[in-house]
């Protein structure tokens, strides 16, 4: 009886071909924003997030938000009231 050697259908979707460019985009984008946080200011912070991820804030509790922008809650709260008016 004869083996049929079958690839699974994943192999493709995940080959070192297809992988290494999308990780190599979505590594420079993380070190990018990494960077961002730690030379901007609150605001300018707030202002790239808006612009970059502006369908966050309907998703993700603003606390959550603060801590990653690395500021308190109210200060958060004083940026987004700044902001829209």
């Amino acid at each position: 009886m004869r083996q049929v050697h079958i690839k699974p259908c994943w192999s493709r979707k995940f080959s070192p071909s297809v992988v290494r460019p999308r990780f190599t985009i979505y590594n420079g984008l993380s070190e990018l924003r990494t960077q961002n946080l730690r030379m901007l200011t609150a605001p300018e912070c707030y202002a790239q997030l808006l612009s970059d991820f502006l369908n966050i804030f309907g998703r993700v509790p603003l606390k959550y938000i603060a801590s990653h922008l690395g500021i308190s809650p109210e200060t958060f709260s004083r940026l987004r009231a700044r902001r829209t008016v």
